[in-house]
């Protein structure tokens, strides 16, 4: 379980012995907040890759290896790509101690490995995610009554270690996917609470936001813009769910009884589908796809909400997810959803980051030991990315 109370000085230079008192000098002038999200890091928010299996959810539980999972050689791979940013989820429950404080070796691991990407010029979202991990309290479903409290403490912490980091070339996402509320104001009046704790220690970085319902395009639009500029807002996009998690083993037990099922609405092969589905939810899902005609148009009607959103209240969209299960689509089926979806980001001037890098959803090869991983030509083209090797 995460600590309730975090050590706020875990960040903070060594205390120094005591001194006589120097003369009294002028305050230093405040810096002032930015008037708008930072130009040069939205630039680089045009696009991304989701690198999950790292700081959230390793393949391996000796944590002294997770520093050395992403190496300089993807680095370099993700920048002969064309990526442009990173978004890096990070359990939190990977940089603590039980029970009180921030672990300062592992969080000086995670500040030279991003630092490694802006080296390289590519920029960072660094993003708390606890989805499926041990750090449950700060998770509104697992902890109703404490969830904010903790997440405060947490944040308090941890975001006066990213204060030397260059704003042009970091974001800071509060929380990954937020559901389980039970009322529609929870997690925005929460949201609000925590973006200003870390607006405090960090004056001139941009802060990303969501809405709840699993940071759903419906979840953003019942939002109220913050009083922060300085501000991006994030939405992720796995519809329809029908088919990009079919034969997942994990949330809706409903996704391991679709098999098969392609993109875009394929007819007689959706009415096949139907038919072989034994579970009565699964059927049902199979209906809607159809019903709904999922294509380009269709999604791109979705983006079109999103923007509509941000049009009004004359904010900056970003697209922290998006993703098909490749274990479960068809290849082509995949790379076409990818490339409908990355289109109607960009049509929508919406930057994005695709999940994920080397995961379930992944966009490399699975390569031998040892040798460096490479990016799958099908679905590097699918996000007008180039799969060719980076020049040694």
């Amino acid at each position: 379980m995460l600590p309730l109370v975090i050590a706020l000085a875990i960040c903070s230079a060594p205390a120094q012995p005591p001194a006589p008192p120097p003369r009294p000098a002028p305050p230093a002038a405040k810096q002032p907040a930015a008037a708008h999200p930072n130009a040069a890091l939205v630039r680089k928010l045009r696009r991304g890759v989701n690198l999950s299996h790292w700081w959230w959810k390793p393949p391996s539980v000796d944590e002294s290896r997770i520093e050395r999972l992403v190496t300089p050689d993807d680095v370099a791979l993700l920048k002969s790509a064309g990526v442009t940013h990173v978004r890096i989820p990070v359990d939190p429950a990977l940089i603590t101690d039980q029970p009180q404080s921030l672990n300062r070796h592992r969080t000086m691991e995670l500040t030279r490995a991003v630092q490694m990407f802006h080296s390289a010029g590519i920029a960072t979202v660094i993003d708390v995610h606890t989805s499926g991990t041990p750090t449950t309290t700060l998770s509104i479903d697992r902890n109703p009554e404490n969830w904010e409290r903790d997440l405060t403490a947490f944040w308090t912490a941890f975001a006066p270690c990213w204060k030397s980091s260059p704003p042009e070339s970091l974001a800071l996402e509060l929380f990954n996917e937020p559901n389980g509320a039970k009322d529609d104001k929870t997690w925005p009046q929460a949201q609000e609470r925590i973006r200003a704790t870390v607006r405090k220690a960090l004056p001139r970085h941009t802060i990303v936001l969501t809405g709840d319902d699993w940071g759903s395009i419906d979840g953003l639009v019942r939002l109220t813009p913050a009083p922060d500029a300085n501000v991006v807002y994030s939405f992720h996009f796995y519809e329809p769910h029908t088919f990009t998690h079919q034969q997942a083993a994990w949330g809706s037990p409903m996704w391991k009884d679709i098999k098969g099922l392609l993109y875009p609405l394929d007819q007689p092969n959706a009415d096949a589908v139907l038919a072989a589905a034994a579970d009565p939810k699964a059927a049902n899902s199979v209906r809607w796809y159809i019903k709904d005609k999922w294509d380009a148009k269709k999604v791109q009607a979705r983006f079109d909400k999103a923007k509509a959103w941000a049009d009004e209240h004359k904010a900056t969209l970003y697209l922290g997810e998006f993703g098909a299960y490749r274990a479960g689509c068809d290849e082509k089926s995949r790379c076409a959803w990818l490339k409908d979806v990355r289109t109607a980001a960009e049509k929508s001037g919406i930057g994005w980051c695709a999940w994920d890098y080397s995961g379930g959803f992944g966009v490399t090869d699975k390569p031998a030991a040892g040798a460096p991983r490479r990016l799958d030509p099908a679905p590097a083209a699918a996000l007008g990315l180039s799969a060719q090797p980076p020049r040694k």
